[in-house]
């Protein structure tokens, strides 16, 4: 059951509003993951000129890791752009995540400090493959690590189904 583009968009959109129980409305782009159409045009444009869209390719989600590194889920693949550097997993390779590798608790004493769902911290997430490989990016941890995981893991119906 092939789908174009825009009903792909519409799908990925529909299941990210569906996860966060929100509207659209309640979106406004300077949230860590969110919907790739509401970002500021600076990062929008910079995004688009560095991530070699195809011609009938639509980004839907944004992940920002930092000021100059993304993870950009389109309507085909995930696109990683750190800096200048451009890595990517079509969706047709795509068969799941294995979720963040490392699950460290700092302690103090008896107090817990941090975990993998602390906001601001960085970790190792894998992204399996068909071939059975697990490609490694580091992601944010906390909400917007574990909102990336919940709504993208979808991607893979997306690459099994919807793609030509």
């Amino acid at each position: 059951m092939t789908k174009s583009p825009e009903q792909i968009k519409n799908q990925l959109e529909f299941w990210f509003l569906k996860y966060f129980d929100k509207t659209k409305e309640d979106f406004n782009g300077k949230e860590k993951f969110t919907l790739f159409e509401l970002v500021d045009e600076i990062v929008n444009e910079k995004v688009i000129n560095q991530a070699s869209l195809m011609s009938n390719e639509i980004p839907v989600f944004i992940l920002e890791i930092s000021e100059e590194n993304y993870v950009i889920a389109t309507t085909e693949r995930f696109i990683k752009l750190e800096g200048s550097a451009f890595n990517e997993i079509n969706y047709r390779e795509f068969s799941g995540h294995s979720g963040y590798k490392e699950v460290t608790i700092v302690r103090k004493g008896f107090r817990k400090v941090a975990d993998v769902k602390t906001e601001g911290l960085l970790k190792e997430f894998g992204i399996k493959k068909t071939d059975g490989t697990v490609i490694y990016w580091i992601i944010p941890t906390g909400t917007s690590g574990f909102a990336f995981w919940n709504v993208t893991k979808r991607c893979e119906l997306v690459g099994r189904k919807y793609l030509e």
